[in-house]
């Protein structure tokens, strides 16, 4: 049971969120809005669309992966303060679930995940995909792959509603988010012709260590033997990771790909043959150059190191 002063404390903690959450109203036809942003090829896509006029804050930072990240202090204040929050919704930075959910901060959130014609794709069953056809993790329909954008047609939708959105917010410079949103729209379509070129077939077999790259694949054609790990909190299992040695010792030139290089490092025993090849790539680009890091650049820069694995040497 709660005692009465506890109940006035729990009172006091309530009124002070909802005060740090949402005493900050819009201002109608802002000139420099505020906005507020959950992991980096979400704010890369945010600030093509502001350019030349707001930058918006990151919250997780790139090092970090979003399962990973719990709000601070500085954090919260930074949502109440925002006139608009971008993030991708509960499936991938799930440390904000509730607090977005909340009333008087919801009116101010944007969830690209749950834009009209977004594709979601659910989390694949790990291990050796039937066929060469990944299946959908079995008993979990709402298990759903995080890594939505990799998508170019997701990031093509998103872009048209952040603008939609930061020009009802701040009508005085929609014509510029408009043109914004044209130039980047014109280099999106560019990226798509020359990654499709750059990852042009015969392409070498591969496997995934974690299957970080659905929405890519999808994309642009491309169809891996499987993979050790799906969900971001799982472990590969010694049974698949011999039977995903065992696919790759009958395909020469096979290449593992793997998202980071602490998971190259537990990825060495899928190189069942001297001319299995590894490939780091991110699906965050934490190896872009800050400088460089767009949502195209980063749909580039792993193209490219695909290509490097995945075209014969």
């Amino acid at each position: 049971m709660v005692t009465g002063t506890a109940a006035v404390r729990v009172r006091i903690v309530g009124f002070l969120l909802g005060v740090i959450l949402g005493g900050f109203p819009l201002s109608g036809g802002a000139t420099s809005l505020n906005i507020v942003t959950d992991i980096a090829p979400v704010q890369a896509l945010v600030a093509e669309i502001a350019a030349g006029m707001q930058k918006p804050r990151r919250l997780i930072p790139l090092a970090m992966t979003p399962h990973d990240f719990a709000l601070r202090p500085s954090d919260m204040r930074a949502l109440g303060q925002a006139d608009l929050i971008v993030w991708l919704g509960p499936q991938s930075t799930p440390a904000l679930r509730k607090l977005l959910a909340r009333a008087e901060t919801a009116r101010r959130v944007l969830t690209l995940n749950a834009v009209a014609g977004v594709q979601l794709l659910p989390l694949r069953k790990p291990g050796l995909f039937a066929d060469r056809r990944p299946t959908a993790m079995p008993g979990r329909p709402e298990a759903v792959d995080p890594h939505s954008w990799l998508s170019p047609g997701n990031l093509r939708i998103w872009a048209v509603e952040i603008a939609a959105r930061m020009s009802a917010l701040d009508a005085e410079n929609a014509a510029r988010y408009q043109d914004n949103l044209a130039m980047f729209l014109r280099r999106l379509a560019q990226a798509q012709r020359d990654i499709a070129a750059e990852l042009r077939k015969p392409l070498a077999p591969f496997v995934l260590f974690h299957d970080s790259y659905q929405y890519f694949e999808r994309a642009f054609g491309l169809v891996p033997m499987g993979a050790l790990t799906t969900g971001d909190m799982e472990t590969g299992s010694l049974g698949l990771m011999v039977a995903l040695r065992n696919a790759i010792r009958n395909q020469p030139g096979a290449c593992v790909l793997v998202p980071s290089p602490p998971q190259a490092r537990q990825a060495a025993p899928l190189r069942a043959r001297p001319d299995t090849r590894l490939a780091i790539v991110d699906p965050l680009g934490r190896d872009i150059a800050p400088a460089n890091y767009t949502p195209t650049t980063l749909l580039r820069h792993i193209a490219a190191q695909m290509a490097a694995c995945l075209h014969a040497p």
